[in-house]
């Protein structure tokens, strides 16, 4: 079972990583301003972590930096729309890479 590591810079800001068990769907993650949440079930399988950590990054790197917007045409999370250009993109890949190296590192722990 891979570590999480313990935090993730998205635009600027800290956000904690928790495994959580009170998650309301399984398999569920879940950020806002100050963490990333988790479920514990998705901690059982390497890929799995990979997975969900790595959307979890993308999309709090692009909800923070004002790129995520609610779709005219549904409104719940599957109906998100991001909207950057080439030099925004590169700016959330580079806080991603981070990420996933920060994942390597807590390996090593």
């Amino acid at each position: 079972m891979l570590k999480l590591p313990k935090v993730y810079n998205a635009s600027g800001l800290r956000l904690k990583i928790k495994p959580s068990a009170t998650l309301e769907t399984a398999g569920a993650t879940f950020f806002n301003s100050e963490e990333i949440l988790i479920d514990k079930g998705c901690l059982d399988e390497d890929l799995s972590v990979v997975e969900v950590l790595l959307h979890e990054m993308l999309e709090s790197s692009l909800w923070l930096a004002g790129h995520r917007y609610v779709s005219r045409c549904g409104g719940t999370s599957t109906e998100y729309l991001f909207s950057l250009n080439h030099k925004e993109f590169q700016v959330v890949v580079g806080e991603v890479a981070r990420g996933m190296l920060d994942l390597i590192e807590a390996q090593k722990k």
